[in-house]
């Protein structure tokens, strides 16, 4: 129960962190963690797929 209530909360700061350091234009060049999740994130035919709606993305 504690295991998977901390692995949400983890999960919920690590998609926080990543959207400020967007936000902010901080380079994740010291973080490769974050720089891999944020990859796989981007590479999720969803995330895509609302991001092409969204006219972020051609």
């Amino acid at each position: 129960m504690a295991i998977a209530r901390s692995t949400k909360r983890l999960a919920w700061v690590e998609t926080e962190l990543a959207d400020w350091t967007n936000f902010v234009g901080m380079p994740l060049d010291a973080s490769p963690n974050l720089q891999a999740f944020m990859g796989r994130v981007a590479g999720r035919a969803g995330v895509q797929a609302a991001l092409k709606a969204e006219g972020l993305m051609k």
